[in-house]
């Protein structure tokens, strides 16, 4: 890529010609024409070897570089430009877990999710209070947030509501844009493929389903369930610029001050594991592939498991994940 992109041809600068290149230029022209590849060229096993070299200290960062690198054979797939996706049957990059652990102290609790959703209502809007409630009890990430329609969302004979998650928003260089104004789709929810598979749903409680459904109403089912005033979508950047906003309301030293949309994630999976909720169906719901990473990662939102163990082994009937809970004021269906 480099080689055909960045570098002029190998006859213009090999024979002297008008371009003047620098000795220093060339010698680096040189190494990366014997060190890189076409486009075309690039085989399954250059990526592996990619991947490994990638390892390192550096873990947030190499991440969150191949998931650009994945939006970008995404894109390359959907405007025909790749006939087939090279990260297919790739390992996974190994997960550092003490970099990806969750802070028990900076995850929003059901009450904390609910005064946030007020706040965001006061100084947002009303859809930015809905936004925070789907988000928080649906443990989303923020483009697949800005993704729902309202055909994703179905009531449920209990009275709550069934949330389907089936894309994400993403933004990318408009470099990557075919109109070279465009900078975003909609994909598949991280780390899943298009299909059936790609879909996933959990359960939306009573309570938060009798706050969206107003808002909800009022809304076209084939519209996006966020948009502007002009009708223009929200995007995950957006979003995440009002999060701030709202965040920033809080007071000086908050526990909860600066933490980042992707709490709501965090603050979701919290509240299905203290409500005892059946791991496999948290996995599920959550769109988890590995139990085992999800419990190592999550471990921390359960402090004080070890001793409500011991209680129920001895007759007592209180599981530790609903003890934090007990010590506030539960939101009500009434609000």
């Amino acid at each position: 890529y480099l080689r055909a992109h960045f570098l002029p041809p190998h006859h213009e600068w090999s024979a002297g010609n008008p371009l003047e290149m620098s000795a220093d230029i060339a010698r680096g022209a040189e190494w990366i024409a014997a060190h890189s590849k076409g486009v075309g060229e690039v085989r399954d096993v250059d990526l592996v070897q990619l991947r490994i070299d990638l390892g390192g200290e550096e873990y947030q960062t190499h991440r969150k570089y191949w998931a650009i690198v994945e939006a970008v054979l995404h894109w390359g797939l959907e405007t025909g430009r790749l006939d087939h996706d090279p990260s297919v049957g790739l390992p996974k990059i190994r997960r550092v877990l003490d970099a990806g652990s969750v802070v028990f102290d900076r995850v929003p609790d059901e009450t904390e999710v609910w005064e946030i959703a007020d706040a965001g209502r006061a100084t947002v809007g009303e859809w930015f209070g809905v936004a925070l409630l789907l988000a928080g009890y649906g443990a989303l990430r923020a483009g697949e947030l800005v993704a729902l329609r309202p055909r994703d969302l179905g009531r449920a004979e209990s009275g709550g509501l069934w949330l389907t998650i089936g894309a994400q928003h993403r933004r990318f260089a408009r470099r990557h844009s075919d109109d070279g104004v465009s900078t975003h789709d909609y994909a598949p929810p991280k780390g899943r493929v298009a299909g059936a598979s790609a879909r996933r749903r959990c359960y939306i409680p009573t309570q938060v389903a009798t706050e969206i459904w107003p808002y909800l109403d009022e809304r076209s089912s084939a519209d996006l369930l966020f948009e502007t005033s002009r009708g223009r979508a929200y995007g995950a950047g957006t979003f995440r610029s009002q999060w701030n906003r709202v965040i920033g309301t809080l007071p000086p030293g908050h526990r909860l001050a600066g933490i980042t949309p992707h709490s709501l994630r965090h603050a979701g999976m919290s509240m299905w594991l203290r409500k005892g909720v059946d791991i496999k169906l948290i996995q599920v719901w959550g769109g988890w592939h590995s139990l085992k990473v999800m419990l190592d990662t999550y471990a921390a939102l359960l402090p004080g498991v070890e001793e409500a163990s011991i209680a129920l082994l001895e007759g007592g009937h209180n599981p530790a994940w609903n003890v934090r809970l007990a010590s506030k004021d539960r939101p009500s269906v009434s609000r």
